[in-house]
Protein backbone atom coordinates (compact mmCIF):
# COMPACT_ATOMS: atom_id res chain seq x y z
CA UNK A 1 0.00 0.00 0.00
CA UNK A 2 1.14 3.44 -0.83
CA UNK A 3 1.97 5.67 1.94
CA UNK A 4 -0.03 8.43 2.63
CA UNK A 5 1.50 10.63 5.16
CA UNK A 6 4.96 10.27 7.12
CA UNK A 7 6.37 12.60 9.93
CA UNK A 8 10.11 13.53 8.94
CA UNK A 9 12.49 12.83 11.29
CA UNK A 10 9.90 10.49 13.09
CA UNK A 11 10.16 9.26 16.66
CA UNK A 12 12.34 12.77 18.20
CA UNK A 13 11.08 15.69 19.34
CA UNK A 14 14.07 17.89 18.48
CA UNK A 15 15.52 20.39 20.63
CA UNK A 16 14.96 23.71 19.39
CA UNK A 17 18.58 24.51 18.00
CA UNK A 18 18.63 21.18 16.25
CA UNK A 19 15.23 22.67 13.98
CA UNK A 20 16.70 25.90 13.79
CA UNK A 21 19.76 24.05 11.66
CA UNK A 22 16.79 21.66 9.68
CA UNK A 23 14.53 24.83 9.09
CA UNK A 24 18.06 26.68 7.30
CA UNK A 25 18.44 23.49 5.74
CA UNK A 26 14.92 23.25 4.03
CA UNK A 27 15.34 27.37 3.22
CA UNK A 28 18.68 26.48 1.05
CA UNK A 29 21.22 26.47 3.15
CA UNK A 30 22.83 23.57 1.68
CA UNK A 31 26.70 24.16 3.23
CA UNK A 32 26.31 23.87 7.16
CA UNK A 33 28.65 24.09 10.02
CA UNK A 34 28.10 23.07 13.02
CA UNK A 35 30.73 23.89 16.31
CA UNK A 36 28.15 22.90 19.10
CA UNK A 37 29.43 21.77 22.54
CA UNK A 38 29.76 18.16 23.59
CA UNK A 39 26.40 16.29 24.52
CA UNK A 40 24.31 18.93 22.05
CA UNK A 41 22.73 16.72 19.74
CA UNK A 42 24.78 16.78 17.02
CA UNK A 43 24.32 13.24 16.38
CA UNK A 44 20.00 13.06 15.93
CA UNK A 45 20.07 16.62 14.50
CA UNK A 46 22.64 15.85 11.60
CA UNK A 47 20.92 11.91 11.09
CA UNK A 48 17.61 14.07 10.83
CA UNK A 49 18.60 16.20 8.57
CA UNK A 50 20.03 13.25 6.27
CA UNK A 51 16.18 11.84 6.41
CA UNK A 52 14.78 14.73 5.04
CA UNK A 53 17.27 14.85 2.39
CA UNK A 54 17.17 11.34 1.40
CA UNK A 55 13.26 11.74 1.47
CA UNK A 56 13.43 14.62 -0.69
CA UNK A 57 16.11 13.55 -3.16
CA UNK A 58 16.72 9.94 -4.42
CA UNK A 59 20.22 9.63 -4.22
CA UNK A 60 23.22 8.15 -1.72
CA UNK A 61 23.83 10.20 1.28
CA UNK A 62 26.68 9.38 3.56
CA UNK A 63 27.31 9.92 7.30
CA UNK A 64 31.20 10.12 8.00
CA UNK A 65 32.67 9.60 11.36
CA UNK A 66 36.16 9.66 12.36
CA UNK A 67 36.23 5.62 12.37
CA UNK A 68 34.24 3.20 11.36
CA UNK A 69 33.66 1.61 14.92
CA UNK A 70 32.31 5.71 16.01
CA UNK A 71 30.04 5.04 13.07
CA UNK A 72 28.80 1.94 14.79
CA UNK A 73 28.51 3.25 18.13
CA UNK A 74 27.93 6.96 17.88
CA UNK A 75 25.35 6.44 15.35
CA UNK A 76 24.05 3.36 14.40
CA UNK A 77 23.85 1.80 17.40
CA UNK A 78 23.29 4.74 19.53
CA UNK A 79 20.02 5.30 21.89
CA UNK A 80 19.09 8.48 22.86
CA UNK A 81 19.80 9.56 26.42
CA UNK A 82 16.77 11.44 27.27
CA UNK A 83 13.97 8.98 25.13
CA UNK A 84 15.70 5.03 24.97
CA UNK A 85 14.83 5.63 21.42
CA UNK A 86 17.48 4.67 19.05
CA UNK A 87 18.66 7.68 16.59
CA UNK A 88 17.71 5.24 13.53
CA UNK A 89 14.27 5.52 14.79
CA UNK A 90 14.78 8.95 12.90
CA UNK A 91 13.83 6.93 9.97
CA UNK A 92 9.60 6.72 9.38
CA UNK A 93 9.23 2.99 9.24
CA UNK A 94 7.24 3.01 6.44
CA UNK A 95 9.67 3.96 4.27
CA UNK A 96 12.58 1.84 5.46
CA UNK A 97 12.96 -0.93 2.57
CA UNK A 98 16.42 -2.28 3.89
CA UNK A 99 19.26 -2.36 6.81
CA UNK A 100 22.29 -3.58 6.04
CA UNK A 101 23.92 -4.53 9.74
CA UNK A 102 27.22 -5.08 8.00
CA UNK A 103 27.86 -2.30 5.23
CA UNK A 104 25.87 0.12 7.80
CA UNK A 105 23.59 1.44 5.00
CA UNK A 106 19.91 1.94 4.91
CA UNK A 107 17.64 1.67 1.75
CA UNK A 108 15.04 4.36 2.22
CA UNK A 109 12.17 4.75 -0.05
CA UNK A 110 11.80 8.60 -0.71
CA UNK A 111 8.79 11.22 -2.14
CA UNK A 112 9.40 10.29 -6.12
CA UNK A 113 7.20 7.14 -6.65
CA UNK A 114 9.86 4.18 -7.68
CA UNK A 115 12.99 5.96 -6.65
CA UNK A 116 15.00 4.75 -3.17
CA UNK A 117 17.94 6.18 -1.62
CA UNK A 118 20.90 4.89 -0.29
CA UNK A 119 22.10 6.12 3.55
CA UNK A 120 25.71 4.96 4.30
CA UNK A 121 27.27 5.38 7.26
CA UNK A 122 31.25 5.81 6.84
CA UNK A 123 34.44 6.68 8.06
CA UNK A 124 37.09 8.89 7.46
CA UNK A 125 40.17 6.52 8.78
CA UNK A 126 40.55 5.81 4.84
CA UNK A 127 40.10 9.12 2.89
CA UNK A 128 40.83 7.15 -0.53
CA UNK A 129 37.26 4.71 0.38
CA UNK A 130 35.48 8.06 -0.19
CA UNK A 131 36.57 8.59 -3.81
CA UNK A 132 34.30 7.34 -6.45
CA UNK A 133 31.03 8.02 -4.11
CA UNK A 134 28.85 10.92 -5.76
CA UNK A 135 26.43 11.75 -2.57
CA UNK A 136 23.59 14.18 -2.34
CA UNK A 137 24.24 15.07 1.12
CA UNK A 138 27.74 14.43 3.10
CA UNK A 139 27.69 14.77 7.08
CA UNK A 140 31.31 14.50 8.48
CA UNK A 141 30.73 14.31 12.14
CA UNK A 142 32.64 15.28 14.97
CA UNK A 143 35.27 16.79 12.48
CA UNK A 144 38.10 17.90 14.76
CA UNK A 145 38.62 14.35 15.82
CA UNK A 146 39.51 13.36 12.21
CA UNK A 147 42.80 11.73 12.07
CA UNK A 148 43.51 12.54 8.38
CA UNK A 149 44.13 16.30 8.54
CA UNK A 150 40.66 17.20 7.05
CA UNK A 151 42.03 14.90 3.56
CA UNK A 152 38.69 13.51 3.69
CA UNK A 153 36.58 16.50 2.68
CA UNK A 154 39.27 17.40 0.19
CA UNK A 155 38.30 14.10 -1.41
CA UNK A 156 34.75 14.67 -1.21
CA UNK A 157 34.67 18.19 -2.16
CA UNK A 158 34.55 17.64 -6.32
CA UNK A 159 32.09 15.24 -6.05
CA UNK A 160 30.40 17.31 -3.67
CA UNK A 161 30.36 20.55 -6.00
CA UNK A 162 29.63 18.35 -9.48
CA UNK A 163 26.45 17.08 -7.34
CA UNK A 164 25.61 20.41 -6.32
CA UNK A 165 25.17 18.59 -2.96
CA UNK A 166 24.59 19.31 0.93
CA UNK A 167 27.40 19.51 3.37
CA UNK A 168 27.16 19.47 7.13
CA UNK A 169 29.82 19.73 9.03
CA UNK A 170 29.65 18.86 12.58
CA UNK A 171 31.99 19.00 15.70
CA UNK A 172 32.56 20.46 19.33
CA UNK A 173 36.30 22.37 19.33
CA UNK A 174 39.10 20.50 19.76
CA UNK A 175 41.67 23.50 20.11
CA UNK A 176 42.31 26.29 17.58
CA UNK A 177 45.17 24.98 15.80
CA UNK A 178 43.45 21.54 13.74
CA UNK A 179 41.58 21.19 10.56
CA UNK A 180 38.48 22.15 11.92
CA UNK A 181 39.13 25.43 13.45
CA UNK A 182 40.65 26.42 10.35
CA UNK A 183 37.44 25.43 8.08
CA UNK A 184 35.39 27.45 10.49
CA UNK A 185 37.79 30.50 10.41
CA UNK A 186 37.73 30.51 6.47
CA UNK A 187 34.02 30.16 5.74
CA UNK A 188 32.40 31.92 9.44
CA UNK A 189 31.80 35.70 7.95
CA UNK A 190 31.23 33.52 4.16
CA UNK A 191 27.36 34.06 3.30
CA UNK A 192 27.59 30.86 1.32
CA UNK A 193 27.75 28.62 4.36
CA UNK A 194 25.13 28.77 7.56
CA UNK A 195 27.27 28.53 10.63
CA UNK A 196 26.47 27.24 14.23
CA UNK A 197 27.72 28.62 16.92
CA UNK A 198 26.16 26.77 20.70
CA UNK A 199 27.47 26.62 23.63
CA UNK A 200 26.33 25.30 26.61
CA UNK A 201 24.25 28.75 27.70
CA UNK A 202 22.52 29.09 24.17
CA UNK A 203 20.89 25.12 24.44
CA UNK A 204 17.93 24.37 26.24
CA UNK A 205 16.33 20.64 26.90
CA UNK A 206 12.88 19.76 26.64
CA UNK A 207 12.43 21.07 30.26
CA UNK A 208 13.94 24.24 29.40
CA UNK A 209 17.00 23.91 31.37
CA UNK A 210 20.31 24.06 29.83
Amino acid sequence: AAVERVVLPAAFTLYDHQREALTAWQGGARRQIWRWHRGGGKGIGSVALMVLAAFQRPAQHIHVSPTFRKAREDVWDAIDADSGVPYLAAIPPELLLARNENDLTITMQTRVPGQVSLIMFMSADQPDRLRGVHPATAVLDEYATWADGGEGLRVLRPALDRARASLVVTSTPKGSTNHYADLWRAVEHDPAWWCSLKTIEDTHGHDGQP
